[in-house]
């Protein structure tokens, strides 16, 4: 029940909700939706866990990561806020779940990383393929090598690469500090464009990377503070 549990609020719901709010979601705004992710992920175990109680410290470096993340996508991005209230509020969704999702798999902390992963993606696709055959009628696609190289990229490098990574690091380090890495992924984005496409980096983008390394260390050293603290 526990692993169901784990399909729904990490795999079938955000990537369905993701997927959704997306197609009229600008990326950079999705960039900003989705980094509210450590937010709930903080809250959620403030509520549900003994060693990663909110403390203003904690708060402060989510708080500057998310600040960070704003700056990294641009202002336009902020000002598309609102937009697409639906849409905008399906991403949200999935933020949400995610943070409640990486809290609930602590309790799955007897069973290995990867087994955790595989059982995840076995009950999310248990939900999501009945529901794409009955809403989207796949079958009537006709998708092209760049469309199924994407899939497949996004399925082997975004999916069953990492997710066995992030179950250990909820096991090993706490929810809260594992949902940090949704503020990287902007990071990374600009250190591509970078050194991969050469482009030139925006002095806000540089400023926001800054924010979100210095949150994520704020965040980290206050939650292991916490959980060295916490009774046993």
């Amino acid at each position: 029940r526990q692993l169901i549990v784990l399909g729904i609020f990490t795999g079938a719901v955000p990537f369905a909700a993701f997927a959704w709010g997306q197609v009229k979601v600008h990326s950079s705004v999705a960039g900003i939706l989705f980094g509210a992710t450590p937010i709930f992920t903080l809250l959620v175990a403030h509520f549900a866990t003994s060693d990663e109680r909110l403390t203003a410290h904690a708060l402060a470096g989510v708080a500057l990561g998310f600040a960070g993340v704003g700056l990294v996508v641009g202002p336009a991005a902020i000002g598309g806020l609102g937009d697409d209230l639906p849409s905008q509020g399906l991403i949200l969704l999935a933020a949400a779940c995610l943070g409640f999702g990486s809290v609930y798999a602590r309790r799955l902390h007897a069973q290995s990383p990867a087994a955790v992963a595989a059982s995840q993606a076995i009950c999310a696709a248990a939900i999501l393929v009945p529901l794409s055959l009955l809403l989207e009628s796949p079958w009537r696609l006709s998708p092209g090598q760049d469309a199924l190289a994407a899939v497949a990229a996004l399925g082997v490098i975004g999916t069953a690469a990492p997710v066995p990574a992030v179950f250990w690091l909820i096991r090993t380090v706490g929810a809260t500090r594992t949902s940090l890495m949704a503020y990287f992924i902007p990071v990374v984005a600009v250190l591509v464009g970078v050194f991969a496409l050469g482009e030139a980096p925006r002095i806000s983008a540089i400023a926001g990377c800054a924010l979100i390394i210095t949150g994520a260390a704020i965040a980290s050293r206050r939650a292991t503070a916490a959980q060295e603290e916490a009774p046993r």
